[in-house]
C-alpha cells in the first residue's frame, strides 16, 4: 500500500480537509444536476449510480485523511447505513480495511515515545510496511527475539487529542451530504450517532484495555471453532498493541475465492452463534460486526480481530431484549399494540405516560416497518439469508416523527442494534443458510 507521507492533527489541517471535501460534494452535486437535466429519462439511473459512486470516492478520501473518529463513522455507516446507497456504502467500506498507512517515520517516532527505543531494537524483525490500516491504528508483522509471528497494531500520532474537534468536523460533512442527497436521517440522528462513536473512541484509544479485552474473550470462546490472538504484554502499552499473527482472509477478499455452500454456512453459522453467545451468555459484546474484524480460516475456524470496543450487559438486559423479540413475534402474527407499546416502555425507549393514540399514530409506523426485519431470521428454525430483506429504507422518514417520543436509548440496546445490524449485513454477504433457533431470540 501507498503511504500517506502525514497526518492531519492540528485542528485547522483537519478543518481544511473536511471544509475542502464539502466544498467537492457540494460542487459533484450542482455538476449532477446539471447534467441530470440533460439526460434521458432512461438514462438517469445510470447517471444517478455513477454520481453515488462519486461521492463515497470524496466522502472516503477525505475520511482516510482525518482516520480516527472520521473514519470510524465511516466503518458504521459502510455496514450499518442500509438506507445509503449501494455504492456510497461499498466505498466508505473500505475503511474496513483498505486504509492507506503513514510513512515509517511516524511510526518510529511512536515506539520512541512509548518504548525509547526504535521497533527493530524491540523485535528480532519489523516490517515498515504496514499491511492493514484503520481508522485509529495500522498494523505490522515483526517476529520476536523466540520466532514467534506477531501483529503490532500502532495507533495514529494525534489521534486521541482529535476526537472532539472530528465528532463537530464530521457532522459537518454529514450535512452537507445530506443536502446533496437525501438519504441521511435528520440532524438529531446523526448527532446521536455520532456522540456514540465518540464515546467509543475515547475507549479505542486506550490500547492496554483492547488487550485486557482480547484476553478476556480468548478465555471464554471455544477454540476449536474460534481463534482470538493471544496477547504479548511484554510488547504493548496504551498506544502499541502487540498480538500473535493469525492467518486467514477477510470476508469480501475470501468471497472471491468462489467458496462452497457447505463452507459459507460453517463461517455463517459461526458469526450467528459467536453474537447470540456474546448477548445472551456472556453478556458482552464486541458490537462491531464489520468485515475488517473476521478472518476466514483454512482449519474451518473463525478468527476474530479488534476488541477496542466492548460493552458488557447488565445481568437482566438479555431477559429483556428476549422479551422484546418474543412481542415482536407475537405482533407479527397478532398485533396487540398496548403489548407493543407496553414492551417498548419497558425497555425504556418511549416515554412512561405516553398515551396509546399518540403510539399508534407517531410511532407504531415504524415500529411496523421494522419488526417484520429485526425476526425474520427468526419465523422458523432455519434461514437461508440469501434471501434476506434489504433493511426498511423508509424507517427514517418516518422516524422522524418517532424521535420527539424517544425517552432513553440504553447503552446495551445501541450495542445490540449495532452487532445485530452488521451481524445481518454479514450473513447477506455470505447468503448462508443457517440454524437460527435459539433459547433467546
Amino acid at each position: 500500500m501507498k503511504d500517506q507521507t502525514k497526518i492531519a492533527t492540528r485542528k485547522l489541517a483537519r478543518s481544511a480537509i473536511t471544509g475542502a471535501a464539502a466544498t467537492k460534494i457540494g460542487a459533484k452535486h450542482l455538476t449532477y444536476m446539471g447534467k441530470r437535466a440533460l439526460t434521458k429519462k432512461e438514462d438517469r439511473e445510470q447517471l444517478q449510480e455513477q454520481h453515488n459512486r462519486d461521492l463515497g470516492k470524496l466522502l472516503f478520501a477525505a475520511l482516510s485523511q482525518l482516520r480516527g473518529t472520521a473514519l470510524k463513522a465511516s466503518q458504521i455507516l459502510s455496514t450499518e447505513a442500509s438506507f445509503l446507497p449501494k455504492s456510497i456504502r461499498d466505498e466508505l467500506g473500505r475503511a474496513c480495511y483498505q486504509v492507506p498507512p503513514i510513512n515509517r517515520a511516524l511510526i518510529r517516532k511512536v515506539f520512541i515515545q512509548q518504548f525509547k527505543c526504535a521497533p527493530e531494537q524491540l523485535f528480532s524483525e519489523f516490517n515498515n510496511e504496514a499491511f492493514a490500516a484503520a481508522s485509529i491504528g495500522q498494523v505490522h508483522d515483526a517476529r520476536t527475539s523466540k520466532n514467534e509471528s506477531v501483529a503490532v497494531k500502532i495507533q495514529y500520532p494525534g489521534i486521541a487529542a482529535s476526537i472532539d474537534s472530528d465528532v463537530r468536523l464530521m457532522q459537518g460533512v454529514l450535512n452537507t451530504l445530506s443536502n446533496a442527497l437525501a438519504f441521511i436521517p435528520n440532524k438529531d440522528a446523526v448527532e446521536h450517532t455520532l456522540n456514540e462513536v465518540k464515546e467509543r473512541l475515547e475507549e479505542e484509544v486506550d490500547y492496554q484495555s483492547e488487550a485486557d479485552h482480547t484476553e478476556w474473550f480468548r478465555q471464554r470462546l471455544d477454540n476449536t471453532k474460534y481463534c482470538v490472538p493471544k496477547v504479548f504484554h511484554e510488547f504493548s502499552n496504551n498506544r502499541v498493541l502487540t498480538t500473535e499473527k493469525i492467518s486467514g482472509q477477510h470476508i469480501d477478499e475470501w468471497l472471491k475465492t468462489n467458496p462452497s455452500q457447505k463452507v459459507r454456512n460453517n463461517f455463517g453459522q459461526l458469526l450467528f452463534d459467536y453474537f447470540i453467545h456474546s448477548n445472551f451468555e456472556l453478556k458482552c459484546i464486541n458490537p462491531d460486526f464489520h468485515p475488517g474484524n473476521f478472518l476466514m480460516m483454512d482449519d474451518g475456524r473463525l478468527g476474530i480481530l479488534d476488541f477496542g470496543c466492548v460493552k458488557k450487559f447488565a445481568d437482566d438486559y438479555p431477559k429483556i431484549v428476549s422479551e422484546l423479540f418474543s412481542t415482536f413475534k407475537r405482533c407479527h402474527y397478532n398485533l396487540d399494540m398496548s403489548e407493543l407499546m407496553m414492551a417498548y416502555q419497558n425497555l425504556g425507549l418511549i416515554k412512561p405516560d405516553l398515551d396509546q393514540k399518540t403510539f399508534a399514530e407517531d410511532i407504531y409506523p415504524s415500529c411496523k416497518l421494522i419488526i417484520g426485519w429485526f425476526i425474520e431470521p427468526f419465523l422458523h428454525s432455519t434461514f437461508n439469508f440469501k434471501h434476506k430483506t434489504p433493511y426498511p429504507a423508509e424507517i427514517h422518514k418516518e422516524g422522524k416523527k418517532t424521535a420527539k417520543h424517544l425517552y432513553l436509548l440504553k447503552e446495551e440496546q445501541m450495542s445490540f442494534d449495532r452487532g445485530f445490524l452488521g451481524l445481518m449485513n454479514l450473513l447477506a454477504r455470505l447468503e448462508a443458510d443457517i440454524v437460527t433457533e435459539n433459547p433467546w431470540l
